[in-house]
């Protein structure tokens, strides 16, 4: 009986380091996302301007 005990308590615990690594990971992944996110938003504004500027250097023309 003792022996199924500290077994089950051992399933246990990797169970719960499982779930705290994937948690981690999960937050990780969240905030790569929110970087991509940014980044594209970046590119697309640095896009918009240059057009804009290009835009401006042929009326200048």
């Amino acid at each position: 009986m003792s022996k199924s005990l500290e077994l089950e308590i051992k399933r246990l615990r990797g169970t719960f380091k499982v779930m705290t690594k994937m948690d981690e990971i999960q937050d990780k992944l969240r905030e790569k996302e929110e970087e991509l996110t940014m980044l594209k938003n970046f590119i697309e504004h640095s896009l918009l301007r240059s057009g804009r500027n290009n835009d401006e250097l042929q009326d200048a023309c």
